[in-house]
């Protein structure tokens, strides 16, 4: 070969060599760009590609489908119910792009739930949140909301309590200590026999002789409720009504006294009362403010006791260097007017300590008299410095677990025990009354057409009942009256009730039966009193029936609760010795159903009983029982305000209910309630496990409330990354305390759960092509930060994609939603649990599957999210729920909530095709330069060995003709 095609050759396929790897690199460079770009349009979130994309899911087929199995108590273990289906939906709403920030939208988060399966599946019996919820968040309340609660305790406690001590106190020394002056202008007057004379006046527990007991004289004319004492003095209603009826000397006191007080005060120039007496509401604020009935001399002849309201009982605790109860003491003292404005009817009222938004002002800046002095409209910074003292003394007395146990069993006890006393007397008086009559109706029911019909009481008991309510209840407006008008005219019903008819004698006959068999102070009658101690204590008159009105043996129960005629009701044991197992003495019982100090009946009795139950702090010297016997009443207490009040540990509902909206007796209730004692009137107050669609956050959202999520537009490695607006860098959780759709007056209380940031992913978007080991994600889900962890990739639908692991852990929520709730994932190491399904629960977690995210590879868009968690209710030491079944710390499953969203095989190609092909074109023309980069590689390379194997045989070109003249010239 000669030479020079041997080069030419050996050129033009180094020629070739280099334009298809140079081809390679730009055809490269070139589909690089494009998929950038491609990645650039799918990952940014912009109003347009978010629709198409899905990062609203519902917006497309793709959707976070939701399941939820709940965990029900059956035969003393807890398993899994059936599967609830739910359609998960997220939006953002107000979603609002802010110009001049980092590609920022602004917005709120909205999630509700639409239900695939239409069946509402078996009820659950599963454990009751409400008792949770209510509980720990009464613990949780703000200062601005306990302190105006506590001041109205203690106003109605001076206003209730007080008073009455205060006027027994006044009429018995002005008055009525002296036996002779009594008996000639009062016993006398109202007829009373020397027999009922000598009973009031010596009786222990009624007795006027006594100033301790005939203060239950005094409380009854401030009820105006004295069927208590004329029970049990076996009076008539003129003489009831001559011993404390408005024309009575206690009443005529009473005013004397408030119009002196009222007088007083306007003597001293420090103010007046509304009118020339004063209310009791003005009374109570006077002693508050400035002693105005211990401190003052206003009613001359009684000598003023001075100091606090616990000189004249001790249901209050007792002045120290750290608490003072009322405040003028080491204070110095208001003016009357000063305090009525302090102390206004009307919540919304400005310079009111009862107003939440001015009691949130004054504690977020009770360290600056300045301010304080302006919103309260004080005279000078000295009253502004004594309010604050005095505030502060009362938020780091009352910032206790206890005393908000106290609290919410105060609001109920004694309700709870006279409703069950009267059920226990009724009850008695209606099986009685059905066994005396059983198959006499003509002879005792005269009413034309009553016989062998619903209101036939001789032939049920239950008939029996309505007519013995309607005779103790002595009330037009009570329902079994009303009932029983629907048959009978009322004046022939009134006379057949409380005259003379059979239907009375027979009562009448039953009274002294009762009295005969349970020993009871008077031998016609026992007081309503008697048979709550008696039963209470020992479930005596149940355990002890009297044969001679028909009861047998098959009668005998522990408790009312057992009896027939209220099985429907589902009451709740209320006797002592059916809750705790043992029986307690009768005198010591009597001792503690009271609202003296030593008692369980009173706030503040109650908060010593607690303190020294959970604390091991002093018990008061008044409680009978002591040690062991104690903390045995504390333990029935908090039984009645879990099983009572908040519907028992374990309620039933259907699964959906219990997840969203679930409510009892007590979250109705709730609603009722005044602001100053917790009512909501303005929303639901029912419970949720999973929160929805919030009125309380959506309705009174304001520009703090606000999530922002970065678009990726101007840095796409920050795509999908939430914070917060307006500086804010942590999670800022508001509540709505009170609201008047009437004034739009609304208190709004923000909190920061967790003190954590709001940081990493929304948990759909993440940078693209990252190589990241771990994830951040702020998980809407629970609204907690989380981490997962990468462990590996793997094909998806014919599509690369990363894999990242929720790591085992407990998460704690109990800062968001108010109460120990927690999730967990995986097998965490820190949990103590119940059994589940007859293993332990760590077994059971083992099972369960995991928290994996799968991550395209490209895009760094989600595209396959599992995720299951497992939620807990933590009862703790003070817990209400700290109750058998459950009677020791532990973690006590609620529900399983698994999520998924996922990217079927159709969306992965409908979706992720134009960059598939990019790849795979991509691809294709690195093979074809390659190729043809490697054979023009390889021909060269063969060129070479042929020329140096072959450089001797090749020769020079053949010189033309031309070429030799010109040589020889």
């Amino acid at each position: 070969m000669q030479k020079n095609i041997f080069f030419s050759v050996l050129g033009f396929l180094a020629m070739g060599m280099v334009l298809s790897f140079m081809s390679l690199f730009i055809f490269q460079l070139k589909v690089d760009k494009d998929t950038i770009q491609k990645i650039q349009e799918h990952s940014t979130l912009t109003d347009n590609t978010a629709r198409d994309w899905g990062v609203i899911p519902g917006q497309r087929k793709i959707k976070m489908i939701n399941k939820f199995k709940v965990f029900s108590y059956e035969n003393n273990q807890f398993r899994l119910s059936e599967e609830q289906i739910f359609s998960y939906n997220q939006e953002f709403k107000n979603r609002t792009y802010i110009s001049n920030s980092p590609g920022y939208i602004k917005y709120l988060p909205t999630f509700w739930f639409q239900e695939q399966d239409p069946t509402q599946g078996s009820d659950v019996n599963a454990i009751n949140l409400v008792a949770a919820q209510s509980f720990y968040k009464e613990v949780n309340q703000p200062n601005l909301i306990k302190i105006p609660r506590y001041l109205n305790i203690m106003i109605n406690s001076l206003k209730d309590d007080f008073l009455i001590y205060y006027f027994t106190y006044t009429i018995y020394e002005f008055y009525t200590k002296n036996q002779r002056d009594v008996q000639f202008t009062i016993f006398n007057p109202a007829k009373l026999t020397p027999e009922q004379q000598d009973a009031i006046w010596d009786d222990q527990l009624y007795g006027w002789k006594n100033q301790n007991t005939f203060v239950a004289w005094v409380r009854a004319a401030f009820d105006d409720d004295g069927s208590v004492l004329k029970d049990y003095f076996q009076l008539s209603d003129q003489q009831i009504n001559v011993l404390i009826g408005p024309a009575s000397i206690i009443s005529k006191m009473k005013r004397l006294i408030n119009t002196a007080v009222s007088f007083g005060i306007i003597q001293q120039k420090i103010g007046r009362c509304k009118s020339d007496m004063c209310t009791n509401q003005e009374l109570a604020i006077a002693q508050w403010g400035f002693g105005g009935l211990t401190l003052q001399q206003y009613i001359i002849p009684v000598q003023a006791q001075g100091g606090s309201f616990a000189t004249l009982n001790n249901s209050i605790p007792a002045t120290t260097t750290d608490y003072q109860f009322e405040y003028f003491i080491n204070n110095n003292p208001l003016q009357f007017d000063e305090v009525v404005k302090l102390f206004n009817d009307n919540i919304e009222a400005d310079n009111n300590l009862f107003n939440f938004n001015t009691m949130q002002y004054v504690t977020d800046n009770i360290d600056n008299p300045d301010r304080v002095r302006y919103k309260l409209a004080l005279f000078d910074n000295d009253l502004a410095i004594g309010i604050s003292n005095y505030l502060k003394k009362q938020m780091k007395y009352i910032n206790t677990q206890n005393e908000v146990m106290a609290y919410e069993c105060w609001r109920f006890l004694s309700s709870q025990i006279s409703e069950s006393g009267q059920l226990l007397r009724n009850g008695l008086y209606a099986k009685a009354l059905n066994y005396k009559t059983k198959g006499q109706c003509i002879f005792y029911i005269t009413f034309e057409g009553v016989c062998d019909t619903e209101y036939d009481y001789t032939n049920s008991t239950t008939a029996a009942l309505l007519w013995v309510d309607a005779y103790f209840q002595e009330d037009s407006t009570a329902g079994s009256y009303s009932k029983l008008l629907t048959i009978v005219d009322k004046e022939i019903l009134d006379e057949y009730l409380f005259g003379q008819s059979e239907f009375t004698k027979l009562l009448s006959e039953m009274k002294t039966s009762f009295s005969l068999q349970y020993q009871c102070s008077y031998p016609t009658s026992c007081s309503l009193n008697e048979f709550i101690i008696k039963q209470w204590s020992s479930s005596f008159i149940t355990l002890n029936l009297p044969q001679s009105l028909g009861f047998t043996t098959q009668d005998k129960v522990k408790s009312i609760s057992q009896w027939d005629i209220y099985l429907n009701k589902k009451l709740v044991p209320f006797e002592y010795n059916v809750v705790i197992g043992s029986s307690i003495d009768e005198t010591k019982a009597q001792s503690l159903l009271k609202y003296d100090m030593g008692g369980i009946l009173g706030y503040f009795t109650l908060w010593n009983l607690f303190d020294f139950h959970f604390e091991n702090k002093e018990l008061h010297k008044d409680f009978q029982v002591r040690d062991k016997d104690a903390k045995l009443v504390a333990q029935y207490v908090v039984y009645q305000l879990t099983n009572y009040r908040y519907g028992g540990i374990i309620v039933s509902a259907k699964p959906k209910e219990y997840l969203f909206d679930f409510s009892n007796k007590y979250t109705k209730e709730k609603e009722l309630w005044p602001p100053l004692e917790g009512g909501i009137n303005w929303k639901s107050t029912n419970v949720q496990l999973i929160r929805t669609n919030s009125d309380e956050y959506y309705n009174f959202a304001g520009a703090d409330d606000f999530f922002q999520l970065d678009t990726g537009i101007k840095d796409l490695s920050k795509v999908g990354t939430i914070v917060k607006t307006f500086m804010e860098t942590k999670l800022k959780a508001k509540r709505i305390l009170y609201y008047n759709d009437e004034s739009d007056f609304v208190t709004q209380y923000y909190y920061y759960p967790y003190n954590t940031q709001v940081s990493g992913s929304y948990g759909l978007a993440f940078e693209p092509q990252t190589s990241k080991n771990k994830l951040e994600i702020f998980d809407l889900d629970i609204f907690k930060p989380i981490q997962v962890d990468y462990i590996g990739s793997e094909d998806y639908h014919g599509f690369d994609v990363r894999k990242y692991e929720f790591k085992d852990q407990l998460v704690g929520l109990q800062q968001v939603e108010g109460y120990p709730i927690y999730v967990s994932t995986g097998v965490p190491n820190d949990i103590a649990c119940i059994d589940i399904e007859s293993q332990t629960c760590l077994k059971f977690l083992e099972k369960q599957s995991k928290t994996i995210y799968k991550i395209e590879e490209k895009t760094g868009i989600a595209v396959d999210i599992q995720k299951n968690y497992i939620y807990w209710l933590k009862v703790d030491e003070k817990s209400p729920l700290l109750l058998k079944p459950f009677d020791k710390p532990q973690y006590i499953p609620v529900a399983q909530r698994t999520i998924k969203y996922q990217y079927s095989k159709s969306d992965m190609n409908n979706f992720f095709s134009d960059i598939q092909s990019l790849k795979t074109q991509q691809q294709a023309y690195f093979w074809i330069f390659l190729a043809l980069g490697l054979l023009f590689f390889i021909a060269f390379v063969g060129f070479l060995i042929y020329y140096f194997k072959n450089k001797a045989k090749l020769v020079e070109p053949v010189q033309s003709r031309y070429s030799s003249i010109a040589a020889e010239v």
